[in-house]
């Protein structure tokens, strides 16, 4: 057809990645979409996500008040995390109170512990709860430190791990599929699975889903999507 002129390919330079493209990338050609497409893909979808909210259209900036509650989600992780840990209760106590924003009254003895027990905090802490810490020691000796910046580059971190797991898993289903010969509406609903969705999938692909942990599983489905598939079967059923 192109040799004979009857097709032709045109190409658009566009700031807002087209659907097709996103359908594209689902069926397991991430590697279609540019950088700055995945941006502006991320930047729609929190929109979209504003309007499931139903947030007010009223609100200046939707973006700031969405950035502001993942900071928030981050922090109670921190305080989760740090109420987990094997210390003693008032060390838990404080480290809250950081992490809260708090810096007067900072109790010597929980300090001193901290330079104490450097070594264990390395070997055994959360690695955001350690960062979090080891920059705190750095402010109180008089060292300038940017909060906003520290959580939004573990945003940032958290946002690239969880695109990386996807791409993975979404790699992995492809090689299984193929060698499978998976129904695309099957491998269809778990591309959806894998881009977080819990409901709404085929009766032909949970039945797929029961049939193929009830024995042995084929190795051709790699570890980590089979357990991906493992957990999201014990969350829909």
């Amino acid at each position: 057809m192109l040799e004979e002129g009857k097709m032709k390919i045109a190409e658009v330079e566009t700031t807002i990645p087209s659907p097709f493209a996103f359908k594209t990338a689902l069926q397991g050609y991430v590697d279609i979409l540019k950088i700055e497409d995945k941006h502006e893909f991320l930047h729609r979808m929190h929109q979209m996500v504003l309007a499931k909210l139903g947030m007010s259209a009223d609100i200046k900036d939707p973006m700031e008040m969405l950035k502001q509650t993942k900071k928030e989600t981050f922090r109670d992780k921190l305080k989760k995390e740090a109420l987990n840990l094997r210390i003693p209760r008032f060390a838990k106590a404080e480290l809250v109170r950081l992490i809260d924003g708090e810096r007067q009254g900072i109790s010597e003895k929980f300090l001193k512990g901290i330079k104490d027990h450097n070594k264990e905090i390395e070997k055994e802490w959360p690695e955001e709860l350690k960062k979090f810490i080891f920059n705190l020691l750095k402010e109180l000796k008089g060292e300038k430190f940017d909060y906003d910046k520290f959580w939004e580059a573990e945003e940032e971190m958290q946002e690239e791990a969880e695109e990386l797991r996807k791409l993975e898993l979404i790699e992995q289903l492809n090689i299984g599929a193929r060698k499978a010969k998976l129904d695309p509406q099957i491998r269809y609903d778990i591309y959806r699975m894998i881009d977080g969705e819990k409901e709404g999938f085929r009766k032909e692909t949970i039945d797929w889903l029961k049939k193929l942990f009830t024995g042995a599983v084929p190795k051709y489905w790699k570890d980590e999507i089979a357990k991906f598939l493992q957990e999201m079967m014990k969350e829909i059923l």
